[in-house]
């Protein structure tokens, strides 16, 4: 325990400011990759969180908060950029008109917990969607991410490894949510409104 408490005490002192972005080897593809190219008009995201200041915070290997995490970017532009990322690396085009989707970052935060031999971090995220097109709303959905590292380095990069591990936990979510797909598929065929209900599963990312 006392090498842990090196690692998780040497560096919490000093606030954090982390530079996070969905990195490209880290985009999924899913069902939304079988569908013809459709087009998408406006990604907008809005911080919904109660805490916008910090992501998270410090803690000593006693779990007492020593100092706060920030990401160097709004975390609305962070999440908006991902799922952009996300649509055109599903073959999907972002343009001047198309299916317009809103939403809200409701959770954006980092955890902490020192073990005996590792320190283990954890990374969250949750953000609700909603597509629509001129007839108004096509679907909405809430979509989560998590990522657990367990390292025995605990410094900043980890935590950047980590939460940008939840955004593309949370990327793969949206990739691989069937029911959007088959709502888009309908639009396609259809025209107009589409919107189906029931529970959607999630991913396999355990939170």
């Amino acid at each position: 325990m006392i090498a842990v408490t090196l690692l998780v005490q040497g560096c919490v002192l000093t606030d954090a400011s982390l530079d996070l972005a969905l990195l490209e080897g880290d985009v999924p593809t899913g069902p939304l990759s079988e569908l013809p190219p459709r087009e998408f008009s406006v990604v907008r995201v809005v911080d919904a969180r109660a805490d916008k200041a910090r992501i998270g915070y410090k803690r000593n290997s006693y779990g007492m908060k020593m100092s706060d995490m920030f990401s160097e970017r709004p975390v609305e532009l962070v999440v908006q950029e991902a799922i952009e990322d996300t649509l055109k690396n599903n073959g999907h085009r972002l343009a001047s008109r198309g299916i317009g989707i809103t939403g809200e970052v409701r959770h954006f935060w980092f955890e902490s917990h020192a073990a005996f031999s590792h320190v283990e971090f954890v990374g969250t995220i949750e953000c609700e969607l909603v597509f629509s097109n001129a007839s108004g709303e096509l679907y909405r959905n809430t979509y989560k991410g998590s990522f657990i590292n367990k390292t025995n380095l605990a410094n900043d990069k980890a935590r950047g490894v980590t939460m940008n591990g939840a955004l593309a936990s949370l990327a793969e979510d949206i990739a691989f949510d069937q029911e959007l797909a088959a709502v888009l598929s309908l639009g396609s065929s259809q025209g107009g409104a589409t919107q189906l209900g029931g529970e959607r599963a999630t991913n396999n990312c355990g939170y």
